[in-house]
């Protein structure tokens, strides 16, 4: 396996780990086996060699070896007009903002459901972003919206305020092919569509060892029509996978290994990626410790184990499990955050925006975490950043008495070298108390007004409004709306 490109915290595993857990993960496949609701899957998983008992498969490690060989190590990802181009597992990390949450915390601190406008503002806020690369699908659950169509509102929000792509719908076979319907329409066609891919789907397993119908609907549509999958397994240390972080990581592998290889049946080289929101419990309560320290070692080795079966990881994100934006917040987000660009993960869902546990996404938050991403971007990059970085000639100009402020080279080069940010505060005591003691929080929520008052986007050709409205208007007419 080939070595972190940067500094791997603690916890990263050994060779012997990283092989005793591949082992185990191939005995769970074999002999535990794992349960898929659906029988289309069943149907593929037998045709190509996995044994049956009812709803359970059984994996022979051969069978696992074979079709986890098939899938491609990078693939590249298009916006909607095909000017952006993504390579995923190409380097770098690519940031998608929060997923999944039902409530929202305004500007005014409140906690409430989220609504179709709150939605909107967001994909507004990502499209504007530099450090946001992939519109993060659900964004938030719109609850103002009928949930048999939610998925049409929310899709022509993205299309027609984002280039970026995004995360499509997963809410079962309909909302899937909807979305492909959709993303067709403004990529001009499905074959154009399979050539370059705009959407990607989340596709969580069922933890302990199964995938639910809904999830594997989506998952046919997706890979049916070569749009890149994420399996995403959730596997909560001690409450639905054991508690020690070996067996979960275990568990999860047989999980992740279980969907990847499915998605190769069904298509030789269809692109995935090995993702992962799994997570330690909190004892006391049985929820999700999504910002545990555990969960941060839990990153780092799932990225190697992904990495280690050559194909792009999703992992990690800025997380927290703090109801509100405070200092839990910020030290629990900048270790999962930082474990996450460390373990060189390829893809963080849940960079921006979330609190409590997945269950809300806040304005405030978001921006602060946009700083944060700024500053871990920084640490990534390193320090030869600019051209002469010894700076020999610039030390003997000045000598023992001179002044470097005022030199040509830093002049030249502070820019590239040192980081501006837009939030933190640097000032004196005095300067800021000038100003009325503004706290950071204050700060963010002026720049979420900037954000989304300076977004921009061309429309959507006319020809492609029109037949993305007929085709979202004769779709809600069949469900009664």
């Amino acid at each position: 396996m080939a070595e972190s490109r940067y500094f791997m915290p603690a916890g990263q595993l050994t060779l012997e780990q990283l092989k005793g857990v591949h082992e185990a993960t191939l005995e769970v496949l074999e002999e535990v086996g794992v349960r898929f609701h659906y029988q289309p899957s069943l149907e593929v998983l037998k045709q190509n060699g996995v044994k049956l008992k009812g709803e359970r498969a059984f994996f022979p490690r051969e069978v696992v070896k074979r079709y986890l060989n098939l899938a491609p190590s990078t693939f590249s990802l298009y916006g909607r007009s095909k000017s952006i181009e993504l390579k995923v597992g190409g380097g770098r990390p690519l940031l998608a903002a929060g997923y999944g949450c039902p409530f929202l915390e305004g500007l005014d601190g409140v906690r409430r459901p989220a609504t179709i406008n709150d939605y909107a503002s967001l994909v507004k806020a990502c499209e504007v972003s530099t450090s946001i690369d992939i519109n993060g699908g659900t964004l938030v659950e719109p609850q103002d919206v009928a949930m048999p169509t939610r998925h049409l509102d929310m899709i022509l929000r993205t299309i027609q305020l984002t280039d970026k792509p995004f995360l499509g719908s997963v809410n079962g076979r309909v909302a899937a092919q909807d979305t492909m319907q959709l993303a067709s329409f403004v990529r001009g066609g499905e074959e154009k569509l399979r050539r370059f891919p705009y959407t990607m789907a989340l596709i969580n397993s069922k933890s302990p060892l199964a995938y639910d119908a809904r999830m594997l609907e989506s998952l046919h549509v997706y890979v049916s029509h070569g749009q890149p999958v994420i399996i995403v397994p959730f596997v909560i240390s001690g409450v639905s996978g054991p508690v020690t972080l070996l067996g979960t990581l275990v568990q999860h592998n047989a999980e992740a290994l279980a969907g990847i290889v499915l998605c190769q049946m069904l298509s030789a080289g269809a692109p995935v990626v090995y993702g992962s929101a799994t997570a330690v419990a909190d004892m006391r309560t049985g929820g999700p410790a999504i910002g545990a320290p555990e969960t941060a070692l839990l990153i780092g080795a799932i990225a190697q184990l992904g990495h280690s079966y050559g194909v792009p990881v999703r992992a990690g994100g800025a997380l927290t499990d703090t109801n509100t934006s405070d200092v839990q917040a910020g030290y629990e987000k900048m270790m999962t955050l930082l474990f996450s660009a460390w373990s060189d993960v390829d893809l963080i869902v849940h960079s921006a925006g979330i609190l409590d546990s997945y269950m809300m996404m806040s304005l405030v938050q978001f921006v602060l975490d946009l700083e944060m991403l700024t500053y871990v971007k920084r640490l990534m990059a390193g320090m030869s950043l600019c051209e002469d970085e010894l700076a020999l000639a610039v030390i003997r100009r000045a000598g023992t008495n001179g002044a470097f402020l005022t030199d040509p080279h830093t002049l030249a080069c502070f820019r590239k070298e040192l980081l501006d940010p837009r939030l933190s505060n640097r000032t004196g005591y005095e300067r800021w108390l000038s100003k009325g003691k503004p706290s950071i929080n204050q700060r963010a929520a002026r720049r979420w007004e900037e954000l989304t008052a300076t977004h921009v986007c061309p429309p959507l050709e006319p020809d492609v409004e029109q037949q993305v409205q007929a085709f979202i208007a004769k779709r809600k007419e069949k469900e009664g709306q």
